[in-house]
């Protein structure tokens, strides 16, 4: 027979008995809203894309470095918020357009735009505000700055922008200590006091990496007619006929604050041992032993390359064809 525990807990409260169990669950048993607060967040590192089709290329990929996430809009403050109440990033990556930060399948105008100059003028709008913390900024928060802005600035700025800008700033407020942040974005080296701007969003020392030229998320390979895999993850991620400036990507340090033009193209991993990116020097055009690795690495983690490759020739072929990589790439073993 089981016996409903309330009533039991009713009459020894009627009573005035305490147990010794009384003073175990004050102790140990806590609300949900008092376990967010004393559970830590998880630290990983976190790539965040903001057009679906980079989403389907991480997903196809062989991946024990990065948890990926797919948000169409930076706009979209709560999802930033949904993966900042569980997750700090010892480093972050950002695949998205040169200072645009939402997809371009949506109508131009609603894009959310943050320039350097954008940045300053929300910053002016919000610096007699009353601060508050970023895990608790409301919609109503929200449209009084743009109300406000509308007073401040002909026109106004946008709303859309100004969420953004709260939801970068609290990404990159969340990477620690000696982490890095990747935008990979076109441009946006152009003007290097958008590195020093990102970076005043953290109080650790962190380093800001932002390409000169541009960077490319619509990679397309073939071999033996296998097709449709690929992923900015091992890869150049500038493509040889845009590379048009040799400073390559800019590096800024917080500690520093210098900003270094690495002269090198970026390479993020997806399966490493001790690191999670390169720095590599290169021309224009790739050397024939960097184009081959490149184009060898696409296929030694993609999924679908694997799959595709077995319903092909078979298993046993395959796992042939992964030894014959491993042998002349062993640092790509797992």
């Amino acid at each position: 027979m089981m016996y409903e525990n309330k009533n039991i807990f009713s009459l020894a409260e009627k009573f005035g008995y305490k147990s010794p169990f009384d003073d175990w669950l004050n102790q140990n048993v806590k609300s949900d809203d008092e376990k967010k607060q004393v559970s830590p967040k998880t630290a990983i590192n976190v790539l965040i894309l903001l057009e679906p089709r980079g989403k389907t290329q991480i997903d196809d990929t062989k991946n024990t470095i990065w948890k990926a996430f797919y948000i169409p809009n930076l706009a979209e403050y709560q999802k930033v918020i949904e993966i900042l109440e569980e997750y700090t990033f010892k480093n972050f990556c950002l695949v998205h357009h040169g200072n645009t930060y939402s997809t371009i399948i949506i109508d131009k105008d609603k894009r959310p735009v943050l320039n350097y100059e954008y940045i300053v003028a929300i910053e002016k709008l919000i610096q007699n505000k009353e601060k508050k913390e970023l895990a608790n900024l409301t919609e109503e928060y929200f449209d009084d700055l743009l109300n406000e802005s509308k007073i401040m600035y002909k026109g106004g700025l946008k709303l859309d922008s100004i969420k953004a800008y709260f939801s970068l700033k609290y990404l990159i407020a969340n990477i620690l200590k000696e982490g890095s942040y990747f935008s990979v974005a076109c441009n946006e080296a152009d003007n290097p006091n958008i590195m020093q701007k990102i970076a005043e969003f953290n109080t650790n020392n962190i380093n800001i990496f932002t390409n000169s030229n541009f960077s490319t998320i619509n990679l397309e390979h073939e071999y033996a007619g296998i097709s449709d895999y690929g992923s900015i993850l091992n890869y150049f991620l500038t493509p040889s006929k845009w590379w048009n400036e040799d400073s390559g990507w800019k590096m800024y340090n917080k500690s520093q604050d210098e900003v270094i033009e690495t002269k090198k193209d970026l390479w993020l991993f997806s399966r490493h041992k001790s690191k999670i990116f390169e720095l590599i020097v290169r021309k224009k055009d790739l050397s024939v032993s960097q184009a081959q690795k490149q184009n060898w690495a696409q296929m030694y983690y993609s999924k679908g390359f694997e799959q595709q490759y077995i319903k092909k020739f078979g298993e046993e072929a395959f796992n042939a064809f992964i030894n014959t990589i491993e042998l002349k790439y062993p640092e790509f073993k797992p």
